[in-house]
Parts: C-alpha cells; structure tokens; sequence
C-alpha cells in the first residue's frame, strides 16, 4: 500500500490513552522540501502566530536563513518515518491504520512534550516540517481539523533545488516530488486548506498575504487585536527566493499533477482533492530501491557500530588483563627479592657461632626424637 494510500484512512478517529498536544490553535504550513514552505511559515507568523521558540528553532543555512522549523518535532516526525521503516529521502510504505504503529500512545505522548518543547507558551502557533506531508494522519489524530497553508512547486525546480542542496539525482528528486505531494493532499482530505503555489507567492506576495489572513480569520476562531499587517507578512516573503526556470519535459503523469495542483487554488472550506490516481510504478519502485539501499547501510552501519563497542571491550578487557599481569609480575619481582633475603638471613644463621655451638644439642633431639618413636 502506497504513501497516503486513502483519505478516510487518514482520518479515522481514535481515543487511545495518550497526552493531548496543546490545543494551540495550530496552522500547519505543509509542502515538500524546497517548495517555499519557510516562507509561508515566515508570511503566516508575521500574521500574528508565534514560530517555535528561539532555543528550539533549526539553525539558519545559506540558503535558507529562516527555517521557522522546530528541532524537537521535526525529530519526532523523523522517528515517525523510522518507526514506518522510511526516511525523509526515501519515504515509508504507509500503515494500514495510523492509530496502530507500533506504540501509538508513546508516540502521541513523544508528540505532546516536543510540541511543549516547541511553543512552551500558550496561544495560535504556526509550525513547518516538510516531513509532515508524509505523516500527516498521524498529526490529523493528534491535531484534528487544524488549518493547514499547503505550497507545492514545479516538480523539476523541486528536483534541482534538491539536486544541488543535498547531491540527489533528478530522477530521486521527482520521485520525492510526486510522493510527497500526493501523500500531503491525502492527508489534507477534510481540512480546512488553503492550497498556494510558489510562483504565486514569489509574484504577488500581497494577494497572498490578504488571502491567507482571511483564510485565518475565518478558520482560526481567534480574536485579534486589530487588522493584520498584510504588508508586513508579504515583506517576510524574501525577495531573495528563486524563481522558476525554463519548464523541461515531464512524465505524464507528473505533469497531469502540475495541472490538478494549479486547479486546486486558494481557500478550501474541507479540502477535498478529489480522487488521486495510484503513484507511478517508477516512482514506487525507485523509493523501494531506495530505501533497501539506506536499510542496508544502516544494518552496515550498526554492525560497524557494533564491531566497534566490541573493540573498544576488548581493549579494556585487555587493558584490565595487562595491569593484571604487571600487578601479579611485580607480586613475583617482590616475592623473588624476599625469598633471597630469607635465604641470605639463613645462610647468615648457619655460620654464625650460635648455630655451631648449639649444633650437637640439635643433633643429639634428633636422634632422641627418633629413639622415642
């Protein structure tokens, strides 16, 4: 069964005994990595909504200076994949229910003190991790009907943005793509979703800014103190961000996304993408290869990793064995040393004039003894 295999799956209600997550309200800014969703967690936080606090924030990089992403949850969305067999670049095959991996209520309670760890004080909170659109029936159980701003990009900007940030090859990078995408609009299926594309953020970041806060207003139930600085929340949209390239040719199928997606644009009261077409047989098989691959060099990885806590062992048991020896080696060295002096004091004794003046005595019980036997 492939990522996000159906929306009712995604949404299947369950009450097991675990730590609620804050209530918040959340807004979760979903999208595949290198799609824009930094700077739609930036536009929605400028809106009012607080980012994770600074000692639990991702640490800037280069080329992207405002991660807007917490440590804490997006460890916990990475050990979700783990726990699914799956990584962030090579995506898990789905459970058939969310309610039952592995340890659901550790997990949910996992969930619940990253999220403490993350916004620490109460009130709306925006929150960004390009892994949840991979996870996020786990999160619908957790967080349910919480608005969500989805971004999706062109598969092949996606795809050479990821090619040169992390060395994938363009075939990997599509394939995440369409994982990725198809797996967030699964997950998005009920909720209230206000779905932009990168091109549209990066062209009119105003239209988008207004648009998204009155998405809010009407799905965040929170009263405000006052308008919301549209132009402030378009400023956190960089200037700096890459605008699309020459469009290169396709699959087809990912192409019939593209349009789908573009279709699909602006406020969703219960976002319901319609019926999705299977994910290509190239796409599953590459990220089943995938993931083979990354299962076993981890498996390498831990026996090397174990190998070498068995070294190290060894080399203290070895350690102990040679202190052992020069401690038993000494004892023998001191034991020689006393033994030559006891010999020396007794052949002292022997020569000495007591010990012959008293020699036919000894003599002499000698022989007494003998006879009285």
């Amino acid at each position: 069964m492939e990522i996000g295999a159906r929306a009712e799956d995604a949404i299947t209600p369950v009450e097991p005994a675990f730590t609620l997550v804050q209530s918040g309200p959340w807004v979760l800014v979903v999208g595949m990595h290198r799609s824009g969703t930094s700077a739609v967690a930036g536009l929605v936080a400028a809106l009012g909504l607080a980012d994770p606090t600074p000692g639990d924030l991702m640490d800037s990089m280069p080329d992207n200076p405002h991660h807007h992403e917490s440590l804490s949850l997006t460890a916990l969305n990475d050990k979700v994949l783990r726990n699914l067999g799956g990584w962030w670049f090579a995506p898990p095959e789905p459970p058939s229910s969310w309610a039952d991996i592995g340890d659901f209520a550790a997990l949910a309670n996992e969930a619940a003190a990253a999220a403490a760890a993350a916004f620490p004080e109460p009130g709306p909170r925006v929150w960004k991790d390009p892994r949840t659109a991979l996870v996020l029936p786990f999160w619908r159980l957790l967080l349910p009907q919480s608005p969500a701003v989805f971004i999706w990009r062109t598969p092949m900007a996606v795809a050479q943005s990821l090619q040169h940030r992390d060395g994938l090859s363009q075939a990997h990078g599509l394939a995440l793509w369409h994982c990725y995408n198809r797996a967030a609009l699964l997950g998005l299926a009920g909720s209230p979703t206000y779905v932009v594309g990168y091109e549209d953020l990066l062209g009119h970041p105003m239209d988008v800014a207004l648009e998204i806060a009155r998405f809010l207003d009407v799905h965040l139930c929170i009263p405000r103190s006052g308008d919301p600085d549209i132009a402030a929340a378009a400023g956190a949209v960089s200037a700096d961000l890459e605008h699309e390239r020459r469009a290169e040719a396709l699959p087809d199928e990912q192409s019939r996304f593209v349009l789908l997606l573009r279709r699909l644009r602006g406020s969703h009261h219960s976002f319901a993408p319609g019926a999705l077409p299977d994910l290509p047989l190239w796409v599953r098989d590459y990220l089943s290869d995938r993931r083979t691959q990354e299962t076993g060099a981890s498996d390498a990885r831990a026996i090397m990793v174990s190998q070498q806590v068995e070294i190290t062992r060894l080399a203290a048991e070895n350690g102990g064995l040679a202190a052992e020896r020069d401690r038993l080696a000494g004892e023998v060295a001191d034991a020689a040393q006393l033994a030559r002096r006891l010999a020396q004091e007794l052949e002292s004794i022997r020569h000495s004039r007591s010990w012959l003046v008293t020699m036919p005595m000894r003599r002499l019980g000698a022989v007494l003894r003998k006879a009285l036997r």
